[in-house]
């Protein structure tokens, strides 16, 4: 695949904290990819990250590498534990020390999205390290559809393919599959849809992953169904990694020490939090104020916290605020729920809360935090992450005095293959000059073999074009110029149809090249080519 080489070859670490403008772009070409720094220099990357020292850095009463330490071998152990109810998979014989992560919501997600698990494995090997994709599955399972190109003869437009019936607006991890019949029936509804376009799509072959596990692990959730169908397709077409949810990775003892951190300095955190978003919002011209997440807020003596709070029998998200009182530490939801911790007893007491049906879970910025400065040495990151970022750089490096492993950025376009006639804007650019001479200067066009019937007003017309316009006729020679152009324009009305009737056909080819070029449709919706094509490194 062709590599974007208009991008940045390196991301440089924040020396001075500073945030700067980042302009990342989606590829544009079919089998073009974005890669930043380029995968031929992933090495110096590595090397460099590597190379990080954080032997002077703590977080409370630990050192930052005592921290990684932990980190790292509790999500290793996790990930061989998880993969392993559906895969066989023996726990890595490399040392946890080095680590290559991606992430990303369990969904059926475009193929530039699937291409960093490519990337993940590629580099895993490349470097001798061990590969593991977090599943983000504290995100809202909002949308249960996927879009695809309706085609139907020449018109094209947008329509949908439910994956599942529609259910409880909760987190992924809580997500149950609403009518397993209908979920199971996905593939036949896709391939009805698609057969315009593709005659054998990857679902087939992804779906058939999914019964198989199901069969290994028997009831599942959405989320984590998706996900491990995903990944078993993966390990049969070669890739090695290992997977975990992200609930897991916020249950380990590394994780309640991060969170601990955070919280006992939660008042400078939040001054780090949101000075550092709002150079963000400067430096990007956004003016959302929940873009691209929302300030940290206090309320009386509680601050909030950057993480969730819900209960697992009725998993609806809730902001977590914090305050410390008499030495203690009382967390509430503001909203009936609250639990008072000694510091001293933090990381058990958090830890405990699953086993009493509470989940807390980080938010976006957190998510990467942690994963990035305590859990590996290289992230992958897409476009999305890797422009916000920026921002988690920024508030690591002023909050904890570390600067966090440098990430890599990686996407690719994919587009489905057809064979309609499609326009592009500049199709109908060329369409609109006719259309105005048609209108205005009628008597250009006007075929041969009529001319002596328009003479008339031709002459006539030139007539007031020779005339100077002045105060004095101005309304005549507008109105009559009019009147003349009306007349010559009934000599050439069957080309005036056929140019208004070429735009519109313009206009409708250019809504299908819009629809038909998208790069966003799943993964699933394409030919089992692809696989062969995001594996080309």
């Amino acid at each position: 695949m062709r590599a974007d080489k208009s991008a940045p070859l390196i991301n440089q670490p924040p020396a001075k904290s500073a945030i700067e403008y980042r302009r990342l772009r989606a590829p544009q070409l079919h089998g073009e990819t974005l890669q930043v720094p380029s995968l031929s220099e992933a090495a110096d990357l590595w090397s460099a990250n590597l190379a990080l020292n954080h032997d002077h850095v703590s977080l409370g009463e630990i050192s930052l590498a005592k921290l990684q330490q932990l980190g790292r071998a509790e999500v290793v152990d996790q990930a061989v534990a998880y993969t392993g109810q559906y895969l066989n998979v023996e726990s890595p014989i490399r040392s946890a020390e080095k680590i290559l992560m991606a992430g990303h919501q369990p969904e059926l997600f475009h193929p530039g999205v699937w291409y960093k698990n490519f990337a993940l494995s590629h580099l895993a090997k490349q470097f001798d390290g061990i590969a593991i994709n977090l599943i983000v599955d504290n995100d809202i399972c909002g949308n249960t559809s996927i879009r695809f190109p309706n085609v139907d003869g020449d018109n094209v437009s947008v329509g949908t393919i439910p994956i599942t019936q529609p259910g409880p607006n909760v987190p992924f991890e809580a997500r149950q599959i609403e009518d397993i019949a209908f979920f199971e029936k996905f593939p036949s509804r896709v391939g009805k849809a698609i057969k315009p376009l593709v005659e054998h799509p990857l679902v087939d072959r992804l779906w058939q992953q999914i019964a198989d596990g199901r069969q290994q692990l028997g009831e599942i959730r959405l989320g984590q169904a998706l996900a491990m169908g995903r990944h078993r397709l993966e390990n049969e077409i070669g890739l090695a990694t290992l997977e975990v949810p992200l609930s897991l990775v916020s249950q380990t003892e590394a994780f309640a020490i991060f969170a601990k951190s955070v919280l006992m300095e939660i008042e400078r955190f939040q001054t780090v939090y949101n000075t550092a978003l709002n150079e963000f919002r400067e430096i990007h011209k956004v003016r959302s104020r929940s873009h691209p997440v929302p300030e940290l807020e206090s309320d009386g003596d509680w601050i909030e916290c950057p993480f969730w709070i819900w209960d697992t029998d009725q998993p609806n998200r809730r902001r977590l605020f914090i305050r410390q009182l008499e030495g203690l530490i009382h967390l509430t939801d503001r909203a009936g729920w609250r639990v008072e911790m000694a510091p001293k007893t933090f990381c058990e007491q958090f830890q405990s809360l699953s086993k009493q049906g509470f989940a807390i879970r980080p938010k976006a910025l957190m998510t990467t935090m942690f994963s990035r400065l305590i859990l590996s040495d290289l992230f992958l990151h897409g476009i999305g992450g890797a422009k916000y970022d920026q921002l988690t750089d920024v508030i690591a490096t002023r909050f904890f005095k570390a600067v966090p492993p440098n990430f890599m950025t990686l996407s690719a376009t994919m587009k489905l293959k057809h064979n309609l006639e499609t326009a592009e804007p500049n199709d109908i650019a060329r369409i609109d000059p006719l259309i105005r001479e048609l209108r205005f200067h009628p008597e250009l066009h006007i075929r041969p073999e009529m001319l002596a019937q328009a003479q008339g007003f031709i002459d006539a017309k030139q007539e007031w074009i020779g005339e100077s316009n002045s105060q004095q006729n101005s309304k005549a020679r507008h109105d009559s110029m009019a009147r003349l152009n009306d007349q010559l324009r009934a000599f050439v009305e069957p080309s005036v149809e056929e140019a208004m009737m070429t735009k519109k056909r313009m206009q409708s080819r250019l809504r299908a090249s819009e629809i038909l070029n998208s790069r966003e449709y799943s993964f699933c919706l394409f030919p089992e080519t692809l696989i062969e094509d995001l594996g080309q490194f």
